[in-house]
């Protein structure tokens, strides 16, 4: 039995190009009071719905015509993609192998259901969301609900941090103050973007650490230079689009002269030594100082506005 309750106010996305599965998605959701239901039956509708609406509930094939949806999730979930990180997502997956799996589960919906499902039982997983949501996890790759069985550290030794989110849907279910659900998520929202930038200080020193011992190896690999420099030159991206609006120069500076050495020494492979190396390590120390830094000041009470790239209408 779902919840009850008003659901009459609950925004949701139904995207599945199976024309009699989401014929039945959508009658199972207007069973139970959704009146507010937008379909799309491919990628480009996914992204237009995403880009033109806050969604509360999200309910999604996990491709559609070759195209991976579950990355449109991770960017939604890491604050790249539509209006807020924090709809509700069930996800259906159309393969079973574990990988592939395995895989979807990682670019962080609420739940993943095996294809053919029947929509009574979508309800069924949506009840238990909408009553008993999970926290959040956030680490460099990943925001999404925990689902680790024991405790562990992430990458770097540290605990991941935890992130009770708003549930959009409860919230309009059993009538919580709307204004209320916005301030909650504009909070939430800013705590995950500070997340998400002290996770890639700690990720930066790792990778700082793995590639001097990819060098100090009598056959340095290739490919993981390349990789981790790739990454390093990401991470770097990532901090500079969500600090723009702090206008903080040091930061800046560090991130930049990071990238550009980060890049410098993927091009040049196993032949970046000496003086490369030497001005590597010197950048991504310093980037993960500038990032130690502004973490300090959020802890002694400084609040940095959001970041100018985050997306208010999708764009």
């Amino acid at each position: 039995m779902i919840p009850a309750g008003d659901f009459s106010k609950v925004e949701a996305l139904v995207a599945v190009d199976n024309p009699g599965l989401r014929q039945g998605l959508r009658e199972a959701l207007r069973r139970i009071g959704c009146k507010q239901i937008v379909e799309a039956v491919n990628g480009l509708q996914v992204q237009r719905a995403l880009a033109e609406n806050a969604f509360d509930l999200m309910v999604m094939v996990s491709e559609m015509e070759n195209l991976f949806l579950g990355e449109l999730v991770r960017d939604l979930r890491h604050n790249r993609l539509g209006r807020h990180p924090f709809p509700l997502v069930v996800m259906l997956s159309t393969m079973a192998e574990f990988d592939y799996v395995r895989r979807l589960v990682d670019c962080g919906p609420d739940d993943v259901l095996l294809m053919p499902v029947a929509p009574d039982s979508m309800l069924s997983r949506m009840r238990t969301l909408v009553l008993a949501r999970k926290p959040f996890v956030v680490t460099h790759d990943y925001v999404g609900p925990d689902r680790r069985k024991n405790h562990r550290p992430s990458v770097g030794g540290e605990s991941a941090p935890m992130l009770e989110v708003p549930n959009p849907v409860a919230a309009k279910v059993y009538r919580i103050d709307e204004t209320g659900l916005e301030r909650d998520i504009l909070q939430v929202r800013q705590r995950l973007n500070l997340l998400k930038i002290e996770r890639h200080g700690v990720q930066i020193s790792w990778l700082e650490k793995q590639l001097l011992q990819l060098f100090s190896a009598q056959q340095p690999d290739e490919r993981l230079i390349r990789l981790h420099s790739l990454h390093l030159a990401d991470i770097a991206e990532d901090v500079l689009a969500r600090s723009a609006a702090w206008q903080d120069k040091a930061l800046e500076q560090a991130c930049r002269q990071m990238q550009d050495v980060a890049h410098r020494v993927g091009d040049a492979g196993r032949a970046a030594m000496g003086p490369l190396l030497d001005e590597l390590s010197q950048g991504c120390r310093a980037a993960a100082a500038e990032i130690a830094r502004c973490m300090a000041r959020v802890g002694s009470g400084w609040m940095p506005p959001e970041r100018a790239a985050l997306p208010e209408a999708g764009g």
